[in-house]
């Protein structure tokens, strides 16, 4: 059967489409980079001895904890890809979809901040990395998202709403919130955040690449609400888990070691209160639902 005969079932997974090879490949490179975020933050922004350059100052604790932070939400795309191979095409094409905005905007950020911003001489080329790397996932949707595969909507059964449904529609909203204070006020929003205030332009653009990446979470969230499928719902939730958890943690690290000052902004709160209402979410229908399962018909195009 042929990617153009099977998309016509929305129920269908294709396993040979574009996107679902994109999100195949993808999966590996956003794990890499978050680990590499998470452990090694030294060699994005250029200083420190990780980075090989031994006469700057260590990035400072902004530049440390936006790094750690948003390397938390590339945690959550690289395991929403790895699962959306599964999902329905139309819901692939949401995920995706979503990841297009992303990209062109971290694309647009970074080439106006290397023509027009005066970042720190050793964070130059890293940047400059990094715009390729995104510009090249940003065709890469692009070109997946041209495949012409028409969908029908199906007679497929529609599992109940529940808490998690609510929690995922609540979040959307809160998090296309979040990504406009991130990407429009990124000063005054680290100072609600963390109480502290931004010393570089590196921490402002750090900021707003982390807002990219949350408008992309908003719009995994938007998908999730609207998933017939509690087994595909439940991997979304999972995947919300897997990078408010560290985030969670790291503030909290961070604040006994005294790296944040007190009183608290809202970072860790807001963090710490989406964790639970996702952990209480999945516990209430059940955390294991749809591991291991695919959701729809397994087709390979010809």
């Amino acid at each position: 059967m042929s990617a153009h005969t099977a998309g016509k079932d929305s129920s269908v997974i294709i396993t040979n489409s574009r996107l679902s090879k994109v999100f195949g490949i993808h999966r590996f490179v956003a794990g890499l980079f978050a680990l590499q975020l998470f452990f090694f933050c030294e060699t994005l922004t250029g200083r420190g001895p990780a980075s090989g350059v031994t006469n700057t100052s260590a990035p400072d604790a902004g530049e440390l904890i936006l790094c750690q932070s948003w390397a938390g939400f590339i945690a959550m795309v690289a395991y929403i890809v790895h699962q959306a191979r599964s999902f329905r095409r139309q819901d692939q094409m949401g995920i995706g979809m979503g990841l297009l905005v992303c990209f062109a905007l971290e694309t647009s950020i970074l080439a106006y901040y290397i023509a027009m911003m005066p970042l720190s001489k050793e964070s130059i080329p890293t940047v400059v990395g990094l715009m390729l790397i995104f510009f090249g996932l940003f065709l890469a949707y692009f070109w997946a998202l041209l495949e012409p595969t028409p969908m029908v909507m199906t007679d497929a059964t529609v599992d109940p709403k529940n808490l998690l449904t609510t929690v995922l529609s609540l979040h959307r909203i809160a998090m296309n919130m979040f990504s406009l204070m991130l990407l429009l006020y990124p000063s005054s929003t680290f100072t609600h955040l963390f109480n502290d205030k931004i010393t570089s332009t590196n921490d402002i653009l750090l900021t707003q690449a982390w807002g990219c990446f949350v408008l992309a979470v908003a719009s995994f969230a938007h998908v999730g609400s609207t998933i017939p499928s509690n087994a595909a719902r439940a991997a979304v939730g999972r995947s919300m888990v897997v990078g408010f958890a560290p985030i969670t943690v790291l503030y909290i690290y961070r604040l006994h070691q005294g790296e944040l000052r007190e009183p608290l902004g809202i970072a860790l709160p807001l963090m710490a209160g989406c964790l639970i209402a996702y952990l209480t979410a999945l516990v209430s229908m059940g955390w294991s639902v749809g591991l291991g399962s695919r959701v729809g018909t397994k087709k390979k195009s010809d």
